[in-house]
């Protein structure tokens, strides 16, 4: 929002004032005594330095939703491995019982 406000701010003050707007890689920029000009330069600036960072939070959370999914997992795998061996010990001694109660 910030962002295309800013461009939107350069551009319609740039062309209302008869000039054209300097470009930096992408960034209209025109600087003239009028306050607006301060005013659309900074909103494409905030909008710019907004749309990086929520990149960034975006990236650092998707990896700690791996690790936490991956420490779930082990958690999950270990917990079955454990139900694997009681039912294996539990099964093991019903047989057994079984042999000595038919002897």
């Amino acid at each position: 929002m910030f962002f295309v406000g800013g461009l939107l701010e350069t551009i319609i003050t740039a062309i209302l004032g008869g000039a054209n707007p300097d470009w930096f890689l992408m960034f209209p920029y025109h600087f003239t005594p009028n306050p607006d000009s301060l005013l659309g330069t900074s909103l494409t600036s905030v909008g710019t330095v907004l749309i990086f960072l929520g990149l960034a939070l975006a990236w650092h959370y998707a990896r700690e939703r791996s690790w936490y999914m991956k420490e779930l997992h082990r958690s999950h795998s270990v917990e079955e491995q454990k139900l694997r061996t009681e039912r294996k010990n539990e099964a093991e001694s019903r047989t057994a019982e079984a042999k000595e109660g038919g002897t």
